[in-house]
């Protein structure tokens, strides 16, 4: 990652400096069913480069590499990741989970540790209704303890 800050010259004008540092990146993969004409289409809008990687003026905050495995195109920052799972039939148009208790050592030095401090797992699922155009969402936040603990549990007594 390059970190840019600003200093001074001899002259004191202002100069800009770039640091190139390692940061650690989350493991982060998204998988898609979709055609291979997805990645072409990518591709040719340069989002997708051609070395099978997302533009990093498109999304510059991690590098991702883009592939198409089969019926899938996946995602990830990791481009070594073994992938050791099959394709699953499900209802849901969008699926989405997050344990933040692996993420914690990812998640200490981020700005976003204090709103999700007390949180462990993120569950996320969308669902088309039958016959009609419209979705449902369904969320799920687990919460390890005190009063955000109790909230769960108060709202899990309200869904039953």
């Amino acid at each position: 990652d390059t970190i840019v800050t600003y200093g001074y010259d001899d002259n004191f004008e202002k100069k800009e400096q770039r640091t190139v540092v390692a940061v650690q990146v989350p493991d982060i993969e998204i998988t898609a069913k979709a055609d291979p004409a997805l990645l072409n289409y990518l591709q040719r809008e340069n989002i997708a480069t051609a070395t099978q990687a997302i533009n990093r003026d498109f999304f510059p905050l991690y590098k991702f590499t883009i592939k198409q495995e089969g019926p899938a195109l996946v995602l990830n920052t990791n481009e070594k990741a073994v992938r050791n799972w099959d394709a699953d039939t499900t209802p849901h148009f969008f699926e989405l989970e997050i344990n933040l208790e692996k993420l914690q050592p990812y998640l200490d030095s981020s700005a976003i540790k204090k709103y999700i401090s007390d949180a462990r797992y993120v569950s996320i699922t969308g669902e088309k209704l039958p016959g009609k155009t419209q979705a449902t969402i369904d969320g799920r936040i687990h919460f390890e303890s005190g009063a955000l603990k109790a909230i769960e549990n108060i709202a899990r007594s309200f869904s039953r």
